[in-house]
């Protein structure tokens, strides 16, 4: 599970008695001085060199002086580690790569500015997964399934994350790090990202090419979510031990994810082709709840739960000792039960349809959902469907702390 969250600061580090402020404005891609002992970065929406990106001009990055300064130990350590993993996964790299270029056609990489250090701009390089007009077309927004814009072989070069193989060569050459947090897109910083407190901390640090935020926290957590993990990562202090253990989890969650999809995709064509056995294809499979979790209906009279037995992203099935009663149009809670530690976390849906039925053993129903706000898709994601890439061991959960936020 991600590092505790706990609310942002929402001050804005700016002068309000219109004193003029020590700090001095870097543009991005200015180089500046040694860092020192100064107050944290701020972002302040003035005009920019740099081209605008949209309506409103880009907004000028403004840092205490330079960013912080690598440790040259380990930035060898993050050379040597990229370097071996290069060389032993590029027949992984050379098979995916010719998968592309059979299947989808040309071009097989990808090429796009991406904001890193400094926030001075880099070519990132990375196997194609999206259609080649995707940049246009998706502009300054996020990429969501509703766009339709990934190719044949893209959603399983994404979900295994082998399109991010090449990245390892951005870690040689110095633009990356193993570790930081995900290299931004210049126009999602713009339009989605500037106004977040403290979101420009990720430019004292090199990116990443595995970011703790990535990997500890589903794909769509919102914006806010991921800045204050990876503003945990940029001003806590880190140990090398711990980052190279959670890259052997990463590394093997995805080999299994891998393995996993390549079995079940051999499977559907063997059943297809050789047994003549035409299944059911779902979209999404449904996932038993890891926690007791229990959907509580708002509105009702009847103050009686449900028990959640089995769920997707858009659909949920839950039973209980009598009849049930959960109409389309109301709004549920799904009540989260942390066991041993107390911790009750909640999410709360809009039913968009539902199909009930009553047995000799009780009611159950099937409804179609919508969450209610980002945080309830989060919490969702997170702690019923366990869509993040690792699921961190109690022991290393109590190694965490470190990345705690001050509040």
């Amino acid at each position: 599970m991600p590092p505790h969250i706990a609310k942002p600061h929402t001050d804005d580090l700016s002068h309000m008695d219109g004193s003029a402020d020590p700090r001095r404005a870097i543009s991005p891609g200015e180089p500046g001085r040694s860092l020192g002992e100064q107050p944290e970065p701020y972002v302040k929406p003035v005009s920019s060199p740099l081209a605008p990106l949209g309506p409103k001009p880009m907004p000028e990055i403004h840092f205490p002086d330079d960013p912080l300064p690598s440790s040259s130990g380990r930035r060898i350590l993050d050379v040597a580690v990229a370097a071996s993993m290069l060389v032993a996964a590029a027949p992984v790299l050379g098979v995916a790569a010719l998968m592309v270029r059979v299947i989808d056609g040309s071009p097989v990489f990808y090429r796009g500015t991406r904001l890193g250090r400094g926030a001075r701009a880099f070519p990132l390089v990375k196997i194609r997964t999206l259609k080649t007009d995707a940049e246009s077309r998706i502009g300054g927004q996020l990429l969501t399934d509703s766009h339709d814009l990934k190719t044949r072989t893209g959603g399983f070069l994404r979900e295994t994350r082998l399109d991010e193989l090449p990245q390892l060569m951005h870690v040689i050459r110095g633009d990356m790090n193993l570790f930081g947090p995900r290299p931004e897109r210049p126009e999602v910083y713009h339009q989605k990202c500037s106004t977040i407190p403290h979101y420009a901390d990720r430019f004292l640090v090199r990116p990443g090419v595995f970011g703790y935020s990535q990997i500890l926290t589903p794909h769509g957590t919102p914006k806010r979510v991921r800045a204050v993990i990876d503003r945990q990562f940029v001003h806590s202090p880190r140990s090398s031990a711990f980052d190279l253990a959670l890259l052997g989890l990463t590394i093997g969650s995805l080999l299994k994810e891998t393995g996993v999809r390549i079995s079940r995709f051999g499977k559907s064509k063997w059943d297809q082709r050789i047994r003549g056995i035409y299944r059911e294809q779902r979209k999404e499979r449904r996932v038993a709840p890891p926690v007791p979790t229990t959907v509580a209906r708002e509105s009702y009279a009847d103050a009686r739960t449900l028990e959640l037995r089995d769920l997707t992203t858009t659909s949920f099935c839950a039973r209980s000792q009598g009849e049930v009663d959960v109409s389309a149009g109301s709004i549920v809670t799904l009540v989260i039960q942390q066991p041993g530690t107390g911790v009750v976390r909640r999410a709360r849906v809009e039913i968009l349809s539902s199909n009930a039925r009553v047995s000799s053993e009780g009611g159950a129903v099937v409804a179609k959902y919508r969450p209610c706000s980002e945080n309830s898709q989060y919490v969702i994601e997170q702690y019923l469907l366990n869509k993040s890439i690792v699921q961190l061991p109690e022991r290393m959960r109590r190694h965490k702390r470190h990345l705690q936020p001050s509040t």
